[in-house]
Parts: C-alpha cells; sequence; structure tokens
C-alpha cells in the first residue's frame, strides 16, 4: 500500500462517510436484535496524522460497565485515550514507552480497534461476528475500516495489542513476518512496520521484548 495524496485524499473522506453510515446501520441493528452488543466505538484518539497508530480487537464493555447503557461513538476523541489513564494496559504502555524517550510521540497516538463493537469478552465478540456476519458483512466493514485509518494517519509504526490483531493485520497485507516469536511479531511494508504482542488479557507478556523490538524496528530508524 502507498500512501495517497491531494485530490485522493478528498476520496478517502468520502469514504470515511460511507463507512460511517454502514456502522450506523450495523449499529442500529445490532442495538434492537443481539444482546451480546454493548455499542460501537470508533476511535480512541483524534483521528490525526501520527507516528504511532495503535490497533487492539475490541473495545471491551468499560463504558456499559460506567454507564449501564449501550454506548454509540463516531466521532474522534480530543486526546489519546491511554494519557493519564490509569487501567493497567493503559499505564503498562505508557510507561514502556517513556521509558524509550518516546512519551511525546506516543501522547500524540491515534489508537482504534480491528472491530469497534463493544462486547462483555471476546469470545461474546467471537459468537456476535459468526452470527451475523453475512447479513451485515461485518468483516468487510471492518477491514476497510482499519484499511482507511492507516492511509488517513500515515504511521510508521503500528503496534498490534495481541497476537490476533496481528495476524489480522498481516493477513490484510498479505505479508510474511519478519519475526514470529513466542511473544512478539515484526511485519514491514514500504510505509510502516507492525509490531504485535502477546498478551493476557490487558497484560503484556514479555514487556522487555517488545522494548527491544521497538527499539530495533522504530527508534534506530527514526
Amino acid at each position: 500500500m502507498v500512501y495517497l495524496k491531494n485530490e485522493t485524499l478528498q476520496l478517502i473522506n468520502v469514504a470515511h462517510k460511507i463507512m460511517k453510515n454502514e456502522f450506523e446501520l450495523i449499529h442500529n441493528y445490532l442495538e434492537e436484535n443481539e444482546s451480546l452488543y454493548k455499542g460501537i466505538q470508533l476511535y480512541f484518539s483524534p483521528l490525526q496524522k501520527a507516528d504511532i497508530l495503535f490497533i487492539g480487537i475490541n473495545p471491551g464493555i468499560g463504558y456499559f460497565k460506567s454507564n449501564n447503557k449501550n454506548v454509540k461513538r463516531f466521532n474522534p476523541l480530543d486526546k489519546f485515550e491511554y494519557n493519564g489513564q490509569k487501567y493497567y494496559l493503559a499505564k503498562q504502555t505508557n510507561k514502556l514507552f517513556k521509558e524509550l524517550n518516546l512519551g511525546l510521540t506516543f501522547s500524540k497516538s491515534v489508537k482504534i480497534n480491528h472491530f469497534p463493537y463493544d462486547t462483555a469478552t471476546v469470545n461474546d465478540l467471537n459468537k456476535l461476528l459468526e452470527k451475523h456476519k453475512e447479513q451485515l458483512k461485518l468483516y468487510k466493514t471492518a477491514k476497510n475500516f482499519v484499511l482507511e485509518t492507516i492511509l488517513e494517519v500515515e504511521p510508521k509504526l503500528i503496534i498490534c495489542e495481541g497476537k490476533s490483531s496481528f495476524d489480522r493485520l498481516k493477513k490484510y497485507f498479505e505479508v510474511e513476518s519478519i519475526e514470529y516469536n513466542d511473544d512478539t511479531y515484526v511485519f514491514k511494508t514500504e510505509n510502516f512496520v507492525a509490531i504485535g504482542y502477546k498478551r493476557n488479557l490487558s497484560h503484556i507478556k514479555n514487556k522487555s521484548q517488545l522494548k527491544e523490538k521497538i527499539q530495533k524496528y522504530y527508534t534506530s530508524k527514526s
């Protein structure tokens, strides 16, 4: 994939409008017909050019627990969610990037998920996807969302928050890994390096190895 410029960006803006319309239809249907569905959140940061893009699997159930209702949020946030957050994955990730002297770059990151649908567990997400994938084209819409976000953000480093996030992104770009270890994974394109890590719920399994890969493939090239 080569990043696109000028008039092509206008086409991306049109694609964003189409995509949001598709997510609106998906949201309306699932809200009425699927008890596993707890809402939709597209972005966990501003949507802007950024060196670093984080991609998780799905948002979880935090909003529903806090507000006792489903969420519907299509617009970007005013600031990157991991800035100042106290939940464990955010704290770990923030600390790791500060230790790499990348705190300022990290603070301007963009974050999304492969699937923007809130569910209580990943198992519930998988049930939802399998049940409605044909009727709602959930996999196709999710893929388009991720690829359009990458085009707009133009990241140099993509952090895949979990093995399944990495494997899915690698499949989209039809490339081979240059590293695929027990706890970390790496592939490269002409535009960015993608680094994934094994996680146990909100715990990064091997933080030292993840730091090593970021230093090797991103920090040393910056």
